[in-house]
């Protein structure tokens, strides 16, 4: 019984300590201007690697940070409309 807590709280940690690729994208950028690319602190060939990379040239470029969040108003409204069994869209509309 014990071990399911060990493994409960092992899975906790790590989801914890995973950064999201936004997240890595930002430490990229923030970075910039004090650590060289090859400071890249993640594994090669990996999302985390490639997004930290994009931001470091984000801010090397003279790109400003961009607030990438999606808010979506109370008032909107979704709807599926599918033309045929193979064709879907996807509508968007204010009510």
């Amino acid at each position: 019984m014990d071990d399911l807590n060990y493994l409960g709280i092992a899975k906790l940690l790590l989801d914890v300590q995973a950064p999201t690729l936004e997240e890595c994208w930002e430490e990229g950028f923030e970075f910039a201007d004090t650590r060289t690319l090859s400071d890249n602190p993640y594994t090669v060939g990996t999302a985390n690697y490639y997004h930290w990379q994009d931001g470091w040239w984000s801010r090397k470029f003279g790109m400003e940070e961009l607030d990438l969040s999606l808010e979506i108003a109370a008032n909107d409204s979704y709807s599926l409309s599918v033309d045929n069994a193979h064709d879907q869209q996807i509508v968007a509309s204010e009510v």
